[in-house]
Parts: structure tokens; C-alpha cells; sequence
């Protein structure tokens, strides 16, 4: 919500949320996010609010529909991170994802909250902290295991 909010704000035209939950009552900001004024899906897995389906859906709807550029920017379970990432990658369709990563210390220092990236290294991959250097990461950076 608070980056649809600033996105507003900022006269950013053309804005999308898909706001999707196992059921409607699990929606999250819903009236909040519908008074932005953006164009707004809500996807449900039992159906009872919105699409019946997966947030998935609703983004493969979406992008078989426009023809602009797009990013995507994502928040929720680490599948459905999975999952958006991967059809955003497939569609090089640029990608932020917001990882939800115990932080025991939010600090930096006990690497609680690590989170496996591609690097340049000799092994090909790093760790590194979502507290610290996330929680925001591009997609194809992760490495999902």
C-alpha cells in the first residue's frame, strides 16, 4: 500500500495492485488501497472475494493485456515471491521483490535473516542480509532454494 500511496503521489501514471490472500477476509489494505483511485485485482483462492485463483493469474492476465512497459514490485509468502519473480524473469519484465526473512537482530550481525544472491564470486553466490541490504531485492538475483 505505501508504495502504491507514494507512487500516487508522485503522479506515477498507470498503476496496478494485485492484492491476492487465501480468502477475502485475509485481504490486506483493501478498501485502502481501492481509495488510490489505481487500477486494482483482487485475487482469492477460495473465490470469495475477486478472482478465484492465485495472484499469479491475475499478473499473467495483466501482462497478456498490455503492450506498455512494466515493473513489478512484490511483497507476501516466499512462493508466491518465487513464483512472480520467475514470470517476471521469463517476460524480462523487471522485478523487486521484498523477501519476508526472520531479522532476529535487524542489525546486521547475527546473519539470521541471509538471503542467497547470484554474485561474481568464484563459488557464483553470496549471502547477504535482509535486514541490511534488503529487504528489497531485484528477482533474478535470488537464488531460491
Amino acid at each position: 500500500y505505501l508504495l502504491a500511496e507514494r507512487m500516487v503521489h508522485a503522479g506515477i501514471p498507470g498503476i496496478v495492485v494485485i492484492n491476492g490472500a487465501r480468502t477475502g477476509t485475509l485481504l490486506v489494505a483493501a478498501a485502502e488501497i481501492a481509495e488510490l483511485g489505481v487500477e486494482v485485482h483482487f485475487t482469492t483462492e477460495d473465490g470469495s472475494h475477486g478472482i478465484k485463483g492465485l495472484v499469479t493469474d491475475a499478473l499473467k492476465t495483466i501482462f497478456e493485456s498490455s503492450s506498455g512497459p512494466a515493473h513489478v514490485y512484490t511483497c507476501g509468502p516466499t512462493a508466491m515471491l518465487r513464483a512472480v519473480g520467475g514470470i517476471c524473469i521469463r517476460q524480462n519484465i523487471p522485478c523487486q521483490v521484498s523477501v519476508e526473512t526472520m531479522m532476529p537482530c535487524g542489525l546486521g550481525v547475527c546473519m539470521g535473516c541471509v538471503v542467497k544472491v547470484k554474485d561474481d564470486s568464484a563459488v557464483g553466490f553470496s549471502y547477504q542480509r535482509s535486514c541490511y541490504e534488503g529487504p528489497v531485492f531485484k528477482a533474478e538475483e535470488i537464488i531460491w532454494e
